[in-house]
Order: structure tokens, then C-alpha cells, then sequence
């Protein structure tokens, strides 16, 4: 009976293993939205001291480098794709969740345009990084339509078929791209 329950514990210890294996290879990494908050995670508690919030154009035309550089200020820009208002507020949750940034910047572009919950990459590059608790649900809840719920929060349903997408850069650390290392 031990043997038994050894081998299916087993078994299924190593399924879950492959599994997340090739879930890290498939999933998607959007640069502008999923992997600044996978990086941000990163991050040690307490060293942001600028957050800047928002969308593309956040992470367009605040430069983190400078102010490091010119002032010694440490800072972060947290943003997505199109990233409606509602993503915002979710992405400043997760963030007070392990920073206390002493100046908190809004870029608020998408205040202008008009957001729909129909444009799947919108949600997917506002939603997937962030870490599984109950502000994601409730983002991607906020996001998407009630009758799409499942396919957002059963991720792998959006990126199973990804197979002739994928390139190099998948199987590798920070995509390959030398300019993620120092993200």
C-alpha cells in the first residue's frame, strides 16, 4: 500500500514538474505588461522608490536609468499595453503589497480612450503577470466579460496552441534579450 501511494505521489510530482516546465516555455511574455510585473517581483521589499503606473506610455518615456543615474533614486514602471484605468488600480495593489515608494507617478493616458473588454491581448498583457491572489481574479473579472472568465483564468487555454510560435528565446533566461537582464 505504501509502494502504491509512493508511486502515484511520485507520479504526480513529476507530471507537475513537466507540466510547469513547459508552461514556462509557452506562456506568454509580453514585455509591455507580463514581464515588467514578473520582474517586479523580483524585486527586494522596500527598494522602489518612484513607482510610475500606466500604460505604454509609461514605460515609453519615463526613464528608470536617469533618475538612478542622475539623482540615485530607484524606480520602477509598472505598466501595459492600452492598460485600462481598472489594470492600473490592480497593478498599484500588488505593488503596495511589497514597496512603499515614496512618490507614486500616474501616467494616465487611457483616461482618454475609450477601453473595451473584447481585445484578448489586452487582457492578456494586463492581466498574466500578475501572481495568482484575489486581485487578479478580480482583475481579470474587471477585464473580461462574464462569459469569457474561464479562458482568462485557465491561462493555458489562451497560449496551448503556441507550439509554432515559439523560438529561442522561449527556452532561454530573460528571453534571450540582453536588455531584460537589467530590466
Amino acid at each position: 500500500m505504501k509502494k502504491t501511494i509512493f508511486r502515484i505521489a511520485f507520479f504526480l510530482i513529476l507530471l507537475l514538474l513537466v507540466l510547469g516546465y513547459f508552461n514556462s516555455i509557452l506562456k506568454i511574455k509580453y514585455g509591455d505588461g507580463v514581464y515588467d510585473l514578473t520582474v517586479y517581483y523580483e524585486q527586494k521589499a522596500n527598494t522602489v522608490d518612484v513607482l510610475f503606473l500606466g500604460s505604454s506610455h509609461a514605460f515609453e518615456n519615463f526613464n528608470t536609468g536617469v533618475l538612478w543615474d542622475e539623482y540615485g533614486m530607484s524606480s520602477y514602471v509598472l505598466g501595459g499595453a492600452v492598460q485600462p484605468m481598472w489594470n492600473t488600480y490592480y497593478y498599484l495593489k500588488e505593488a503596495l503589497k511589497t514597496q512603499t515608494p515614496q512618490v507614486i507617478v500616474l501616467e494616465a493616458y487611457c483616461t482618454l480612450i475609450d477601453c473595451e473588454t473584447d481585445d484578448d491581448s489586452i487582457i492578456i498583457k494586463n492581466n498574466y503577470g500578475l501572481k495568482w491572489s484575489w486581485d487578479k481574479i478580480e482583475s481579470i473579472k474587471t477585464s473580461a466579460q462574464k462569459n469569457r472568465w474561464p479562458e482568462f483564468f485557465l491561462e493555458y487555454i489562451q497560449y496551448h496552441n503556441r507550439y509554432s510560435d515559439l523560438s529561442k528565446a522561449d527556452f532561454l533566461d530573460y528571453q534571450g534579450d540582453p536588455l531584460y537582464i537589467n530590466w
